[in-house]
């Protein structure tokens, strides 16, 4: 009777140290790929919060552009300035607040210094203050419209047809 050789008796399957080391090994890959989905997440709220700012500023916008020509014109008269806020805004204190701005806009540089909001007066009240009379000379108002705690802001140019 022929013998057979004796078999090594071999362990299959995984050791503990093994295991433990690839546990590791993925925790280790795991932790910037944690880190890159959570930046992504927080990417997305912010863009959907920017989103969000931009709707209402056009919703804003486009109240304001649905006036009357006679009514911004008047508006911008009262603000006297590109840089002061009119009664269009928003209430004071209300969340979300939106600015909105206006200015007489002189397209077509009737004073010759280049710059759109100053204007010629015409000074057809005799006051010599372009921002009163009875303004026949403005066809184009500046509208701006920016959130009061932030840097959106969407920009317009409504004329006299």
């Amino acid at each position: 009777m022929s013998r057979r050789p004796a078999q090594s008796r071999t362990q299959s399957g995984i050791s503990y140290v093994e295991v433990m080391l690839a546990t590791t090994l993925i925790m280790i890959a795991l932790t910037p790929m944690m880190d890159a989905l959570s930046a992504g997440l927080q990417g997305s709220r912010q863009h959907k919060d920017m989103s969000y700012d931009r709707f209402a500023l056009t919703q804003k916008m486009e109240t304001v552009l649905a006036q009357p020509f006679t009514s911004l014109l008047n508006a911008a008269a009262t603000g006297n300035s590109k840089d002061v806020p009119t009664a269009y805004s928003d209430t004071a204190g209300s969340k979300g607040r939106r600015l909105v701005y206006l200015s007489f806009y002189d397209l077509a540089d009737t004073d010759g210094d280049t710059n759109p909001f100053t204007i010629a007066d015409t000074n057809t009240d005799g006051d010599n203050n372009p921002y009163t009379g009875n303004g026949a000379d403005i066809k184009v108002v500046w509208i701006r419209v920016r959130q009061e705690h932030g840097m959106a802001a969407v920009e317009s140019l409504a004329g006299l047809q």
